[in-house]
C-alpha cells in the first residue's frame, strides 16, 4: 500500500496506455495524495472498470481541482461517482 504523498500537486499521465489494470494503481495514488490538485488521465483506455476505480478513489481526495478523463471510453461507470462528488470533493472545478 502506498503511503501518503504530501508533496505531489500535479500529475500528467495522459496518453500512456494505462488501461483498466493500471487504473487501480492510479486510483491508489489519487487516494494517497492529499495535496494533488491536477490529474490528467486523458487517452489511457481506462474503460468502464478503470473509470469506476478512479471515481471511487475521489472519495479519498478532497483537494483535486482539475481531472481530465477525456478519450477513455469510461461510459456510465463514472456517472454515480460524479453525483457523490458533491459530498466528497466540493473543490473539484474541472472534470
Amino acid at each position: 500500500m502506498m503511503k501518503h504523498n504530501n508533496t505531489l500537486r500535479s500529475l500528467n499521465l495522459s496518453d500512456n496506455q494505462i488501461g483498466e489494470k493500471g487504473a487501480g494503481a492510479v486510483a491508489r495514488v489519487l487516494a494517497a495524495s492529499p495535496a494533488l490538485r491536477v490529474l490528467n488521465l486523458a487517452k489511457n483506455d481506462l474503460g468502464e472498470e478503470g473509470g469506476a476505480l478512479i471515481g471511487e478513489a475521489l472519495a479519498y481526495n478532497s483537494t483535486l481541482r482539475d481531472l481530465s478523463l477525456a478519450l477513455n471510453a469510461i461510459g456510465n461507470s463514472f456517472k454515480p461517482h460524479v453525483f457523490a462528488l458533491k459530498h466528497f470533493s466540493v473543490f473539484l472545478k474541472h472534470l
